[in-house]
């Protein structure tokens, strides 16, 4: 079975909208079809060429188990396949912003693995293939290095992703690769499309309801109906945070309360069997005189949500008190939107959701 990239594209974009999280050789064969065609297409882009190989990792695992997946590993599989769909339709070389995805979803391939390592009596998996001593080095080169030591014990069936020597990318394009064809739809001009794909601009109305925080000192808001959690958090977890760069769902839990209670949105529709085996990424928003990490100090955790897509913000809360838009000024600034008149005459930068999450996010459709 060959695929052109146009159908490898669009078989990934089904099956990241897919409902049905069985996974059956019907469906698991155009994947590798389509994956096979896009590792050719990204032969000379380590980074993204890394996460098609943990994600057909993941696929090969998934053939040689008899039962329905496990949430998690679909996720996992939903979430790569979007970063690669975003990175060949925005049809740019960012060498930065692949690296960190690749660190990120690095971190998270590891996770499944421990999972998988810490299943006893488990069945329906063979023993991974030979990985050379090399594979962590190829998949996660020396400026990613900060993701958890890879874990590859001979008992884990999750084989490493294995490619063939690639060469550097350079900080041009090679000359030789031609332009990719447009997208296959025009983005929609919405301000944030409920789904898989997130748009970059942002427009909110007068009469938006804003949630103001601080980052490192710096004053900022994002929409209320975006924010799926905002919690007070203790240094001890901040700090834990910070080092892994994850937030389990599951601290948020309380003995009596059901985990699905304390969030909005669609992760509150998840329900909470589900939320308590999952972590979202921490996200730290981009911009000039913006810092460059989370904020060591900071004392609450904010979760913010944008369709099927999830993350989290270490942030300060000085004002609990929402602010209503009464204008909105454009002026993009990285993640910042623009500025917000609100109506008490104030005025703060506005986060767009849709690009933090789309570069640092986690994809988990209902």
């Amino acid at each position: 079975m060959n695929f052109s990239i146009d159908e490898s594209i669009r078989t990934l974009k089904a099956e990241i909208l897919a409902q049905d999280w069985r996974l059956p050789p019907r469906r698991i064969e155009p994947l590798e079809a389509s994956f096979a065609c896009l590792k050719q297409r990204f032969n000379t882009r380590k980074h993204t060429l890394a996460i098609l190989g943990m994600a057909e990792a993941v696929i090969q695992y998934l053939k040689k188990r008899e039962t329905v997946p496990d949430p998690l590993f679909i996720d996992f599989l939903k979430e790569a396949m979007a970063h690669v769909v975003n990175i060949y339709e925005e049809g740019k070389f960012d060498p930065e912003r692949e690296a960190i995805l690749c660190n990120r979803i690095y971190g998270r391939f590891n996770i499944l693995k421990e999972k998988i390592k810490a299943e006893k009596g488990g069945s329906g998996a063979s023993a991974p293939a030979e990985v050379s001593a090399t594979v962590k080095k190829e998949v996660l080169p020396e400026e990613t290095s900060s993701a958890p030591p890879a874990a590859a014990p001979p008992e884990n069936p999750l084989p490493e992703p294995v490619r063939e020597p690639a060469p550097e990318p350079s900080s041009e394009p090679p000359p030789e690769a031609s332009p990719p064809p447009p997208p296959l739809e025009a983005p929609p001009k919405a301000a944030i499309k409920t789904g898989s794909t997130l748009v970059r601009e942002y427009n909110p109305k007068p009469g938006t309801l804003f949630q103001p925080f601080s980052l490192s000192g710096m004053p900022m808001a994002v929409a209320v109906e975006h924010i799926a959690l905002l919690e007070k958090v203790k240094p001890a977890r901040r700090r834990s945070y910070i080092k892994n760069n994850l937030v389990p769902l599951k601290d948020f839990t309380s003995f009596w309360g059901r985990l699905a209670g304390r969030f909005q949105g669609a992760l509150k529709e998840m329900g909470s069997v589900r939320l308590r085996k999952m972590s979202l990424p921490l996200m730290v928003p981009h911009g000039v005189g913006l810092p460059l990490g989370p904020e060591e100090g900071a004392d609450h955790l904010l979760v913010i949500t944008a369709g099927n897509w999830h993350g989290t913000i270490i942030c300060s809360v000085s004002e609990p008190a929402n602010l209503m838009l009464s204008r909105f000024q454009v002026g993009r600034n990285g993640d910042i939107a623009g500025l917000g008149i609100m109506d008490d005459d104030s005025s703060v930068p506005l986060l767009n959701p849709g690009t933090l999450l789309e570069r640092e996010g986690f994809l988990a459709l209902r």
